[in-house]
């Protein structure tokens, strides 16, 4: 996604405000050919462009391009989001990363957007991490997993503030969307 053939599509994602969203998917068959069930291919196969397309907007200089692009990372959860994050910026100054281009921004700087899953552990330590107006429900349709209960359950969370419910279950969702 990082290549310059792409740089006319996000230009004018840019130019038209629009958002652009990477959501989880089967991308290329060397992802997917690993995997030889479903377990194993909904666990990493499915949610590794996730991270691929992440580490291009914000490793691959599509942000330092296009600095007002909106982008978001959608059905892979958020728990990855620290530990990508704080890898990215451990290389951002170090003596292997120095030797290829780097972009104009460690990661723990850029402002990009995620879905979180109703049910991870580690929400409220993400939102602590990203901040809670870059996080959104991942509730766009019915699942095969049976996640059609998922703002019931961020609804019933002890560990979220009313006020971060209604961030995730909406508000977050009509910024990003401009709705």
């Amino acid at each position: 996604m990082s290549h310059e053939d792409f740089d006319p599509v996000w230009a004018e994602a840019e130019r038209l405000k629009l958002p652009v969203c990477v959501h989880t998917g089967w991308c290329h068959p060397g992802i997917k050919r690993p995997f030889t069930d479903s377990y194993g291919a909904h666990v990493l196969g499915f949610t590794l462009p996730v991270m691929i397309g992440f580490y291009a907007f914000l490793g691959g200089g599509i942000l330092d391009r296009f600095p007002r692009l909106k982008v978001a990372f959608l059905e892979a959860g958020v728990d990855w989001v620290p530990y990508l994050i704080e890898r990215m910026d451990h290389y951002f100054h170090s003596e292997t990363a120095n030797r290829r281009p780097l972009p104009k921004r460690r990661a723990s700087d850029c402002e990009v957007y995620f879905t979180c899953e109703a049910e991870e552990k580690l929400v409220p330590q993400v939102i602590e991490f990203v901040g809670e107006d870059r996080i959104k429900i991942s509730a766009d349709m019915p699942h095969g997993e049976a996640r059609e209960g998922s703002v019931e359950e961020i609804r019933e969370r002890a560990d979220l503030s009313d006020a971060v419910k209604q961030r995730l279950l909406g508000d977050n969702a009509a910024e990003f969307y401009a709705i």
